[in-house]
């Protein structure tokens, strides 16, 4: 893509983004670098998994490497033609198609030769892992709200065992499964360990009233965008309730289906 045309789509995605920050707050592009030095000197491994959308979800990640070359997707590999500095751009753009734009310089001979890098006190995305929902994988983002509106993003709990569950209140076999969830929240309440239930009830407040009345109030309990439109559930690949993901420290699945199939001991050993 020549310099003009750069420009060109550029200036068009500003004027698009003006016109929706109206009524969008737009996202929030941050991306971290490492070497590869196992696969050759030159090799870089961008992640841009620690951008956020306050208000939705990023659908594109858009990179430009700075050699004339660019690529795609949360996270990218990209090999250098030499040792040196470049100037890296990412653009993301969420679900309403609001764009923003990060641009840094790296140099690749001061670069860390781990996600997290020497004095990294959590465990780092596994950014070299596939993202999907199947065990082996890694979680796909969500950004939902909770019930006090504030935007609550699965990589916010990077460094914890995440129990995710998607969850009816007119289910009977969710609401038979909250004991038990509550279970091992409480078993591990003094460690790393959440549980997350996404709530997929049409009136989500009544979801809400039962688990408040019931005393599941350590939940970190979620509501999808538009009650109507299923959009994370979707991308999880949900087709029935309750359907849990026990997820580890650097967000990769490791188990996938009813809640009754995860045990202290699963638990305990990913903490």
């Amino acid at each position: 893509m020549n310099g003009r045309k750069v420009a060109a789509v550029t200036l068009v995605l500003l004027i698009v983004s003006s016109v929706l920050s109206l009524a969008n707050t737009p996202p929030e592009p941050a991306f971290s670098a490492w070497r590869d030095p196992g696969r050759g000197e030159t090799v870089v491994v961008f992640d841009a998994s620690s951008s956020r959308d306050p208000d939705g979800q990023i659908t594109v990640y858009q990179w430009t490497f700075g050699d004339k070359t660019t690529g795609s997707g949360t996270t990218a590999e990209h090999t250098y033609p030499t040792i040196g500095s470049y100037e890296v751009t990412l653009l993301v753009i969420d679900s309403a198609g609001s764009p923003a734009f990060l641009t840094e310089t790296i140099d690749i001979a001061s670069l860390p030769d781990s996600p997290a890098g020497e004095d990294a006190e959590q465990p780092a995305a596994a950014a070299s892992v596939p993202v999907g929902t199947r065990v082996g994988e890694r979680a796909p983002e969500l950004a939902l709200p909770d019930f006090d509106d504030r935007v609550v993003h699965l990589s916010d709990f990077l460094g914890k065992v995440v129990l995710l569950e998607f969850w009816r209140s007119t289910c009977p076999h969710c609401v038979a499964s909250t004991p038990y969830l509550e279970e091992l929240r409480q078993s591990f309440e003094d460690q790393d360990f959440v549980v997350i239930l996404v709530v997929l009830d049409s009136n989500p407040a009544e979801a809400h009233l039962f688990l408040t009345e019931n005393g599941y109030t350590g939940f970190i309990t979620l509501r999808e965008l538009d009650p109507t439109d299923h959009e994370t559930a979707e991308a999880y690949g949900i087709s029935g309730v309750p359907r849990a993901f026990l997820i580890d420290k650097t967000g990769v699945i490791r188990y996938t289906g009813g809640p009754g199939g995860i045990g202290e001991e699963a638990i305990a050993g990913w903490l």
